[in-house]
């Protein structure tokens, strides 16, 4: 979902995917350096703002006991960022 909304939303010119395996848990890193937007301060805001996919992978999140976590600024890209606990890796 985050590469299809660099692909589609963010005017980026390049991608970053990182994936971290630390103390029996996953991190999963997803940065661009598009045009970026401004983060809704609740979850239940993006629908508001038309980011039904961001509320999509952010549940998708949760159904996994994962940390979901997504920065933002105009001008400066987006990342997103998953972080397992490590009950899921046992």
């Amino acid at each position: 979902e985050s590469l299809n909304n660099v692909i589609h939303h963010a005017n980026a010119t390049h991608a970053w995917v990182e994936l971290e395996f630390v103390e029996n848990r996953l991190f999963v890193k997803i940065r661009d350096d598009g045009k970026g937007f401004e983060v809704p301060g609740n979850m239940a805001e993006f629908p508001e703002k038309g980011h039904f996919g961001l509320l999509g992978l952010s549940e998708r999140a949760d159904l996994i006991h994962a940390e979901f976590e997504i920065n933002s600024k105009l001008g400066e890209g987006t990342t997103v960022i998953i972080k397992t606990t490590d009950s899921m890796t046992e």
